[in-house]
């Protein structure tokens, strides 16, 4: 019964400003703000809120690159074997 009063009271809230335009836009000061922000060619990769301070999202980006690096040198290099033997494919799985 909590959860339904609880749900009840914020549909009688409607649209609340402080809570629209995404978590980021608000943490940034607004529209204007982010708008001059990709202006002057600056980049925020999160909120805070969210994924914790630059230092570690650069960190997890930087991660991520590197394993889809490295996963295009092995389907590079599987291509490359692949053409060596004659356009004959020899191996398993292809999904990836």
């Amino acid at each position: 019964m909590a959860c339904r009063r609880f749900v009840q009271d914020g549909i009688a809230q409607r649209r609340r400003p402080e809570v629209l335009g995404g978590g980021l836009i608000y943490i940034l000061g607004g529209r204007t703000e982010v708008e001059a922000l990709s202006s002057r060619g600056d980049q925020i990769l999160a909120g805070p809120r969210i994924l914790g301070a630059d230092p570690f999202v650069e960190r997890l980006v930087a991660y991520g690159e590197g394993r889809l690096r490295r996963m295009h040198a092995i389907a590079e290099r599987s291509k490359q074997t692949e053409n060596a033997f004659g356009g004959v494919y020899i191996g398993g799985d292809r999904s990836w």
